[in-house]
């Protein structure tokens, strides 16, 4: 496994985010850190493999999953913590109206939703077979009603850039990322249903975590480290901007990207969930967050960081296949059971 020192910010996200919290996994930790990311990046890098047609925006919302007591919670707290020691006040635990909502997303680039887990539905807005019924009424709806918005759901969460009038420059527009955190169980009995037809789902990275490989860290430390701290107040005051960044791919991590979307489109039967979604464009959105973080200002994916993030691409798509087939014994195994360390 590559050394998180050759990983730029994402790791050290991750240390601080797991050293700071009295319950910790290094799992979560680290896909609270990829979320993080995202936000930082603010939806100013946009990248664009050979042959695709077109540039995406870079930005990757993550679902924490695992039993009660893994350091789900703490690691939604040790991100919300990052947030306010660096002075950056792009982060929201939810909103009242799908225009309120709308309105801090295009006002605040880059904005870092938490949904705890009362609220994981949410993420798949509002089954239609319920009719009336919502478990969780208040943020359904404000979902719900955003995906007949004018603006829709994918132009807050997953945009994609834009030009102005002359061609010259691109405009970008402001993602939301989300960082979610749910139990399997909850998973499993309330989302498969609503799944398949979410603008959400595959576009989440599942992180998983196992009961038994949490810490207790009797003395939490909560000092970000100087250089993680400037780097992420220059990513702050960088928020505004309307230059949108064009991340590079050397030639060894675009031969080995060809390679995972030939995979998803040729190798993965017709009735499996949609591997595009799934595996080839999470680990994209991962390695690129990977490359943001070495280097802000010309971020470069490398194969190293393909790799890097295909190891927690692949167990996301996984968690996901599990969850959407609702298979009980396999997904809880997946999670409690099977599930690696990945840093």
């Amino acid at each position: 496994m590559t050394s998180k020192h050759t990983l730029g910010m994402v790791p050290e996200i991750a240390d601080f985010i797991h050293h700071s919290s009295p319950i910790a996994s290094s799992d979560l930790a680290l896909g609270a850190a990829i979320a993080v990311m995202s936000s930082f990046a603010a939806g100013r890098y946009c990248i664009q493999p050979k042959g695709v047609p077109e540039a995406s925006v870079v930005t990757q919302g993550v679902m924490l999953l695992g039993e009660c007591g893994t350091g789900k919670g703490a690691a939604m707290e040790g991100a919300e913590r990052l947030f306010q020691v660096v002075g950056d006040p792009a982060i929201a635990t939810g909103f009242s109206t799908p225009e309120v909502l709308w309105n801090s997303a295009t006002q605040t680039p880059g904005l870092l939703l938490l949904l705890a887990n009362e609220d994981h539905h949410s993420l798949a807005a509002r089954d239609p077979g319920f009719g009336q019924e919502r478990p969780q009424p208040a943020q359904s709806d404000v979902l719900f009603s955003l995906q007949s918005h004018t603006t829709g759901m994918d132009a807050v969460f997953y945009p994609r850039p834009s030009r102005s009038a002359d061609f010259k420059r691109r405009h970008r527009q402001a993602p939301v990322t989300i960082l979610a955190e749910t139990t399997p169980q909850a998973m499993r009995e309330r989302l498969p249903l609503w799944m398949d037809s979410s603008p959400f789902y595959g576009e989440l990275l599942f992180v998983g975590a196992v009961r038994l490989q949490k810490v207790r860290n009797p003395a939490p430390c909560r000092v970000v480290p100087p250089t993680l701290l400037a780097r992420l107040r220059e990513l702050t005051a960088l928020r505004p901007s309307v230059e949108l960044v064009m991340v590079q791919m050397d030639q060894e991590a675009e031969a080995d990207y060809r390679t995972l979307v030939d995979y998803c489109r040729s190798a993965v039967p017709p009735h499996e969930p949609d591997a595009m979604a799934l595996l080839a464009q999470r680990v994209l959105n991962v390695a690129t967050l990977y490359a943001i973080g070495i280097d802000h200002r010309q971020p470069v994916v490398t194969r190293q960081l393909i790799k890097e993030a295909a190891n927690l691409a692949v167990w996301s798509r996984e968690l996901a296949r599990a969850g959407l087939q609702g298979v009980p014994r396999d997904f809880t195994e997946l999670v409690a059971d099977q599930f690696p360390v990945v840093h």
